[in-house]
């Protein structure tokens, strides 16, 4: 048996079973029917409510998963009253339990059959608070999703180390420090006024060996004794690995399970390969700010896939070819559906500062060497209005104009006509996952005919709801029907006819017809 099948059958009981692991133990609570033979699972949830994650609407980091736990206190034993209450000796038990594992199964139980917790949909959240018992003996658990972790973790990690000694403006070598904790042994870069100074090593536990002074654009000062000098960190490589970088280094996130490292790389190599990141963090930051500093500049989406337990990247624009098509007829349920039009996202311009001079300054836009300006003027004249935003990337360099003329392209182009559309559908339609391509069609949305306008969205939200329909939230993107986007593709490529699918929906050629392939397929748009 699977969810899938339990979920098809007929006579069957919704159920939901939180699992904690805490000190003393596994329990297992439980909101439904289940066989009474199961003694260690206590029926005593009475809701359990889920604000799924969600894939920002542009680049950025997601939203992050909560779910609440309402459970009902009871008796720990029914013929002592003074043993207390259940929920009373657990917490009792369990006096700092901030982020221990919760998983929620969720599934279907039929009575006369096997219950297996193997068949149900698994979710883990994270612990972070306990309400509770009140007075009524209510009892509220909240945990929130993996991505959590990046709120609770910072990089670099806070050092402490100040000079013993005055430095001069050119002095290199053995430099004497109180106290170099923290500081990395094969080198790295440290910080102290406004200088940043390049060390190769460090030495005992009061020194660290300087290699260079005034870096990244700073200028080499003299320093007093008593000067805090911090450790800092610079990543310099691909923006999907700088990401992975942090995600492994800086935080507790078992990334082994969590990083499907496959899909990433493909992301990577197909659709990022040029993002070159040279990202300088002077002070600790919660290292989802980092994360989703780098997607804006990159425009990139990292979310919690909620139903795969999986940390997902994904390029915004050429990568998000849809591959579903949605209609009023054959999926949307004609309730709750909702569309909303909010121009004032609109954009008729985008000022991209890039190449950051002095890595210890302001962001101001004087202290950057590159800006790529890009207008709309037509969708200027037509709105009648200018609707401009200004990125100041202190994570591209100055050699990024290739991403500073994308990511501005493609920010005008997906909210040139911004669309918001949501909508349930029944459970056969679930398979369509958040950051996945939909063409919907549908009476609502029409053309200056009046007849539907297949419209291409991009799937930011997915919930499931009751009577085994999901919720969907999708947004337009700035691909029209028919677009094929793609990269330059290596000489080793055989004529376009003659390659396979995969290399056909991978890479971009050039045709000698006018305006299709040779065998009448779309024609592909380069980047």
């Amino acid at each position: 048996m699977t969810y899938s099948s339990d979920i098809a059958k007929l006579a069957r009981h919704k159920c939901t079973v939180a699992k904690m692991t805490l000190d003393g133990g596994t329990i297992y609570l439980v909101n439904g029917d289940i066989p009474p033979t199961l003694g260690a699972y206590y029926n005593c949830v009475e809701n359990v409510s889920v604000i799924p994650s969600r894939a920002a609407e542009a680049g950025g980091i997601g939203y992050f998963g909560d779910i609440t736990i309402k459970a009902r206190d009871f008796q720990y034993n029914q013929d002592d009253p003074s043993a207390g209450t259940y929920f009373g000796r657990v917490i009792a038990d369990n006096t700092y339990y901030l982020n221990r594992i919760v998983d929620i199964y969720a599934g279907y139980y039929k009575h006369g059959e096997t219950f297996n917790l193997s068949n149900f949909q698994k979710r883990t959240y994270f612990l972070k608070q306990i309400d509770g018992p009140d007075n009524n003996g209510l009892v509220i658990f909240k945990a929130s999703d993996v991505m959590s972790r990046l709120k609770e973790s910072e990089c670099p990690a806070a050092t402490n180390g100040s000079l013993n000694a005055s430095i001069t403006n050119s002095q290199t070598g053995t430099i004497n420090i109180t106290d170099n904790t923290g500081f990395t042994a094969g080198g790295g870069y440290a910080i102290v006024n406004d200088e940043i100074l390049q060390y190769s090593s460090t030495s005992g536990g009061d020194s660290i060996v300087v290699s260079t002074r005034g870096v990244g654009g700073t200028t080499a000062d003299a320093h007093d004794s008593g000067d805090a000098i911090r450790h800092i960190e610079r990543f310099n490589a691909n923006v999907v690995n700088v990401i992975r970088d942090i995600i492994e280094d800086f935080t507790d996130i078992d990334h082994a399970t969590y990083l499907p490292d496959t899909d990433w790389n493909t992301q990577r190599d197909t659709f990022l390969s040029s993002e070159t990141v040279d990202y300088w963090v002077i002070e600790p930051t919660p290292c989802d700010k980092l994360i989703d500093k780098l997607c804006k500049d990159c425009y990139v989406n990292v979310w919690w896939d909620d139903a795969n337990q999986e940390i997902k990247l994904q390029a915004l624009g050429p990568s998000i070819a849809p591959s579903i098509t949605w209609t009023d007829e054959a999926n949307i349920l004609d309730a709750q559906i909702k569309i909303k039009r909010d121009q004032r996202k609109i954009l008729t311009a985008v000022w991209y500062f890039y190449g950051k001079i002095d890595q210890a300054g302001s962001d101001s836009a004087n202290n950057y060497e590159s800006i790529y300006i890009n207008i709309d003027s037509s969708l200027q004249t037509s709105l009648g209005e200018e609707k401009v935003k200004k990125i100041f990337s202190n994570t591209v360099p100055s050699s990024g104009t290739g991403t500073a003329t994308k990511v501005s392209g493609r920010l005008i182009d997906q909210f040139k006509i911004p669309v918001e559309f949501s909508c349930y559908v029944d459970a056969k339609d679930s398979t369509a996952d958040v950051g996945d391509g939909i063409t919907i069609s549908t009476s609502l949305i029409q053309d200056s005919n009046g007849s539907p306008l297949p419209t291409i969205m991009r799937i930011i939200e997915k919930a499931e709801s009751d009577n085994d329909r999901y919720f969907y939230k999708m947004i337009k993107t700035g691909q029209e029907t028919g677009d094929r986007y793609a990269v330059i593709g290596p000489n080793t490529l055989n004529d376009y006819t003659s390659e396979s699918q995969a290399n056909q929906d991978a890479y971009g050629f050039i045709s000698n017809n006018t305006p299709e392939m040779s065998n009448a397929d779309d024609p592909y748009l380069i980047l």
